[in-house]
């Protein structure tokens, strides 16, 4: 989403005049799957499944079925207890697993990203926000997972040979890096903060690269 973002602030900024409009310095892209969600892991297993009809709708209803016997504060316990949640990743998950249509949104918007995340899709629009140019382009950085079961290694690696950014020139090419350590997908889970110290370290290399 924040690719497709910066696709349309760029889009809506041309003819306009300097200092006009929103201007985008900079995105961190967090374990994103940019090209072929299908092909990782987790696309592999549940795929099919999201591709069954009203797979959403169903799923999404025996879940409200279950969730109205449960209490929120019985299950934020259980998944304490069961997945070793801390209490505020515990007691969020456990308020969208009651909410009336959180799981059904959720598998609804997993098969769009089935649909839509497929080949590079930014070749004309996204990196031309990269292009080497007198004025001031984002810059783009992305903190890929060692190992992300949403993130085929194959994809990532096809997507940093292609568009990354290497040592030797082209400091306008995007920053590709590979997490080195072992930090998940679901870090908002137990690696929230440690995220938060590399994500820091991000944003102030984007301010001092905007600044004139």
């Amino acid at each position: 989403m924040a690719l497709e973002v910066v696709r349309r602030v760029l889009e809506g900024r041309k003819g306009a005049g300097d200092g006009e409009g929103v201007r985008v310095v900079g995105l961190v892209g967090l374990w994103p799957t940019v090209t072929h969600i299908a092909r990782s892991a987790s696309g592999v297993r549940v795929g099919w499944l999201l591709r069954l009809p009203h797979f959403a709708l169903v799923v999404g209803f025996l879940a409200r079925v279950l969730m109205f016997f449960v209490s929120e504060t019985v299950l934020a316990g259980l998944l304490k207890l069961v997945l070793d949640f801390p209490d505020d990743a515990a007691g969020t998950t456990a308020k969208f697993l009651k909410s009336p249509m959180g799981v059904r949104q959720a598998l609804y918007m997993a098969k769009d990203e089935m649909n839509e995340i497929t080949e590079d899709r930014w070749d004309k629009d996204i990196w031309v926000a990269a292009t080497e140019s007198e004025r001031p382009r984002p810059k783009l950085i992305f903190y890929f997972g060692k190992r992300d079961h949403w993130v085929a290694d194959h994809t990532r690696d096809e997507l940093i040979a292609a568009r990354a950014y290497r040592e030797g020139g082209e400091e306008w090419k995007p920053r590709m890096l590979i997490d080195e350590e072992g930090i998940p997908h679901s870090f908002p889970i137990k690696h929230g903060a440690q995220v938060a110290e590399i994500v820091a370290g991000f944003v102030d290399e984007i301010i001092r690269a905007d600044k004139p």
